[in-house]
């Protein structure tokens, strides 16, 4: 004997996880919020269609769709098969977020910590109510734990964070773990780490603004030019003033090469050039000497000295004084 379900769609419905609400929809914009609750309805249904399909049912774009299920995948609401993609339950990426095996407390240490610390659970129940509007799932409560035990931050640090993410519209464990991650690599503990750390980063910032302006590049570095500049700016310790000497020496070039600036940059380090004044007269010094090796090949025709012994003033000036005795 089969028995059929029966069931007017006029009472039917889906369930939507509240976890949704309070955790992802903050995350998405309402094109890919339409498209997840068709998805839903879709899967509910056993209903087949295309993109070309969706976007006319939603009345939006081709394009527009497409981006919708990118968003989804990245926050792992979807999972994209060769054929089409599967819905994941969003309960289900809840449980392996809550019980994953992970460097710090499992829920109930988590809860006896933030018990124990006044301060500390005074800050959680302020980023519930804030962040959260006082639906903060489990998982979160995890997390921001680990933030404490294990990098160590300060109360003020991680409210500042979990700021940071809502404000950038990013407040997902993933790309919150990440920055905890970047703090920490950084040595911030306190707020007057992170105050430090802000200042520092709106400093390179700009400095790197300004340099691509300097080079008429209408675009922002690659993570390769940056690379350059931090190295130019934290290892060298030279201020925009010195870049922009090294920068000159490019005017010549039709396509001026970050190699090419690091190579000026790197020999004045190893030559220990800290000043604008220093390397204006370690320069002043090397065309000198350069004037005077290309004359004396001019007049003497090299006299058996080679290219690389002239290049090396040293070793020429001692010949040429042997030589004179």
């Amino acid at each position: 004997m089969e028995l059929e379900k029966h069931e007017m769609r006029l009472f039917s419905s889906i369930d939507i996880p509240e976890i949704f609400i309070s955790d992802y929809m903050q995350l998405l914009d309402s094109d890919s919020i339409k498209v997840y609750l068709y998805l839903l309805f879709a899967q509910k249904n056993n209903i087949d269609f295309t993109i070309l399909d969706l976007s006319k049912r939603l009345g939006s774009t081709v394009e527009v769709i497409k981006s919708s299920f990118e968003k989804l995948d990245k926050l792992e609401l979807v999972l994209k098969k060769p054929n089409g993609y599967i819905i994941k339950d969003i309960r289900e990426i809840e449980l392996n977020n809550l019980y994953s095996p992970k460097l710090t407390s499992s829920l109930e240490d988590a809860v006896k910590n933030a018990e124990n610390n006044k301060d500390r659970l005074k800050a959680i129940t302020t980023i519930n109510n804030t962040y959260f509007h006082g639906t903060m799932s489990p998982s979160w409560f995890t997390d921001i734990d680990m933030m404490f035990e294990k990098y160590g931050f300060e109360n003020e640090v991680v409210i500042a964070l979990i700021n940071d993410c809502y404000g950038k519209g990013t407040l997902n464990h993933k790309y919150a773990m990440a920055v905890a991650n970047t703090w920490n690599q950084n040595r911030i503990k306190s707020f007057d780490d992170l105050e430090r750390y802000f200042m520092n980063y709106e400093t390179k910032t700009k400095l790197k603004k300004q340099i691509a302006k300097k080079l008429g590049l209408n675009r922002n570095l690659t993570e390769y030019e940056e690379a350059y500049v931090d190295k130019w700016s934290n290892d060298y310790k030279y201020s925009l003033d010195i870049i922009e000497l090294a920068l000159k020496k490019t005017t010549s070039k039709t396509n001026p090469s970050f190699t090419y600036i690091d190579k000026i940059l790197s020999d004045w380090h190893e030559h220990s050039l800290k000043t604008i004044e220093q390397i204006n007269n370690f320069s002043k010094d090397f065309n000198e000497k350069d004037k005077f090796i290309k004359q004396f090949t001019k007049e003497n025709k090299l006299n058996g000295y080679t290219k690389r012994q002239l290049n090396n003033l040293d070793q020429f000036c001692d010949n040429i004084k042997v030589g004179g005795e």
